[in-house]
């Protein structure tokens, strides 16, 4: 009897520990009153925020955004996408906090930074880019970028092709 009791534990143990990426966080947004500042967060959305959820980009406000903001929040991010996560910001000029941005677990940058032709410099150092296979178009239709920083956790041995 003891031992069925142990070993029920030990399985919520490991049933526990294997699903512990929380389904009600999120990476969201919040917005300056005229919508030229974006601060995305990562944790439970306030009602009514913008959300971007399975590899899906913002909706209704890209085309007000001059400056984003990457909060400290979201570091605690484990998706495996960031799939369109700054695509077709025509107004974008600078994203700050990229720091805060977990990549460690990221598989897919596909048109992450696509269409934002204002965007001149990024700082991409501290992403670990280990687990990526898809990068395709991740800067595509950046007309203006002319620097990426990039650091020795920047590593394209597994990515499977790139276009644009």
């Amino acid at each position: 009897m003891k031992t069925k009791k142990l070993i029920f534990a030990l399985l919520g143990l490991l049933l526990a520990t294997s699903l512990s990426a929380d389904p009600t966080k999120v990476l969201y947004a919040e917005f300056s009153t005229d919508y030229k500042t974006m601060t995305i967060k990562y944790g439970e959305a306030p009602s009514g925020a913008e959300t971007y959820t399975n590899g899906h980009s913002w909706t209704n406000v890209t085309y007000k955004t001059v400056n984003i903001i990457v909060d400290g929040s979201c570091a605690s991010y484990d998706g495996t996408r960031m799939n369109h996560l700054f695509y077709d910001f025509p107004l974008l000029e600078t994203i700050s906090g990229l720091t805060n941005l977990n990549t460690s677990s990221v598989e897919s940058m596909r048109s992450m930074f696509e269409e934002c032709p204002k965007l001149t410099s990024l700082d991409l150092s501290s992403f670990d880019t280990s687990n990526v296979t898809d990068m395709n178009s991740m800067f595509a239709g950046c007309s203006s970028l002319v620097t990426i920083y990039v650091s020795r956790g920047w590593t394209t041995d597994n990515v499977s092709g790139t276009y644009g």
